[in-house]
């Protein structure tokens, strides 16, 4: 397994002929308070928040055509209950807000979207998305009923909650990375004081299936000491 920089990582290029792939290695942080807080942070962040971010960035961009696009619908729908994930408790973390607070000027719009997510996209409850019983008359000659519909008429977050939406996940990305710097800055001092680990311990706990074994009902740990990944391969004829 190979790793690139994250998100705002710089890596330098030494004078080698080494490839850049073979330059750098990976390996895990031990398990520990502050790893599982570091884990626990990041996961709101690059698993919740940033996809979340980027499915409403791409249906704004849909919207901004002047050409409506069902597809902005779904995107909006998916990047909501992303943004929930990270407010909702689980059986593995807790919320968010255990580690910061909804800024004032973005409580309404907060609750809105939680409860857009219970009531509309995780549930069907709200008249938002209504299936109404449509007769379809033809009128082209004597007037007669000539079927039967279920038509639903659905709404999602209208565009100037999606862009405010976006404001507000910026600022939660920036409070979350405020809150990680000193738990990074100590777990990095930590691993810089320890001999680097050996090859054969870099990741692992990560190992491959096929995909027909994939498997939803699985339950991750607070420190990650196993993954599985999921891989695809056509029969051989």
């Amino acid at each position: 397994m190979h790793c690139g920089a994250g998100a705002g990582g710089v890596i330098s290029r030494r004078a080698s002929k080494s490839k850049p792939e073979d330059q750098f290695r990976c390996a895990l942080v031990p398990d520990s308070a502050d790893a599982r807080i570091f884990v626990e942070l990041s996961g709101y962040a690059n698993a919740d928040l940033t996809p979340a971010l980027n499915a409403l960035e791409s249906a704004i961009r849909l919207e901004n055509t002047g050409d409506p696009d069902v597809h902005a619908r779904y995107l909006i729908e998916y990047a909501v209950v992303a943004y929930c994930r990270a407010f909702f408790q689980s059986n593995v973390r807790g919320r968010l807000t255990d580690h910061l607070e909804i800024p004032a000027e973005f409580a309404t719009l907060h609750d809105e979207v939680c409860a857009f997510r219970n009531t509309t996209v995780a549930h069907s409850q709200s008249e938002l998305s209504t299936t109404w019983p449509v007769l379809l008359i033809d009128q082209s000659g004597e007037p007669y009923v000539r079927d039967l519909l279920g038509a639903n008429y659905s709404q999602t977050l209208p565009l100037p909650r999606v862009k405010a939406l976006v404001t507000l996940i910026e600022v939660l990305v920036d409070e979350i990375d405020t809150l990680l710097a000193p738990v990074r800055a100590r777990l990095l001092a930590a691993a810089r004081s320890l001999p680097v680990p050996a090859p054969a311990h870099t990741m692992p706990g990560i190992h491959h299936e096929l995909d027909d074994t994939f498997n939803p009902r699985t339950k991750r740990t607070p420190y990650p000491f196993t993954q599985t990944i999921y891989v695809h391969a056509e029969p051989v004829e």
